[in-house]
């Protein structure tokens, strides 16, 4: 999936709802082959939605009684997926909707 794709897809899915990076890992093992290593779609993934709040398009948070934007810049959030993704990763750990974070589009978390 390109990057122009990927924009699409984040759009769509957030007309119905807020985002997790398994979304994420769906949409990058889009395209590829079925003997790559789970580790690499997890940083690819992990680096997407980085680049999507770089960019501004998606907002990372928590949604404890509603959707609370992380308190950090676009480069620290980026920075922040990208760790910790890259730490599950390395750990092998088994992702659920929510870990790491749920992602809003912007409109989404206008006071």
């Amino acid at each position: 999936m390109n990057y122009d794709e990927l924009k699409e897809y984040a759009a769509a899915s957030l007309k119905f709802d807020w985002m997790s990076l398994l979304d994420f890992v769906v949409a990058a093992q889009d395209g590829l082959n079925d003997d790559v290593d789970p580790a690499e779609v997890l940083r690819i993934a992990g680096a997407n939605a980085a680049r999507l709040v770089r960019d501004g398009l998606i907002v990372p948070g928590d949604t404890k009684a509603g959707f609370h934007p992380w308190p950090t810049s676009r480069e620290e959030s980026a920075a922040r997926i990208e760790a910790e993704a890259g730490e599950a990763a390395v750990s092998g750990a088994e992702l659920y909707p929510g870990d790491i974070a749920w992602f809003a589009s912007p409109d989404q978390t206008a006071p």
